[in-house]
């Protein structure tokens, strides 16, 4: 039962770095594309 009980806290800290991880690397993108949009511009 502990044994389970490990794996699962282990998968959801997984899965919650992988998400954090995900959001970050698009936040990066729209910065990066509004950054391009606005070079253009200017």
């Amino acid at each position: 039962m502990k044994k389970n009980l490990i794996i699962l806290v282990v998968l959801i800290s997984n899965f919650a770095e992988a998400q954090f991880i995900k959001e970050k690397s698009i936040n990066v993108q729209i910065g990066y594309g509004l950054r391009r949009t606005l070079l253009q511009r200017s």
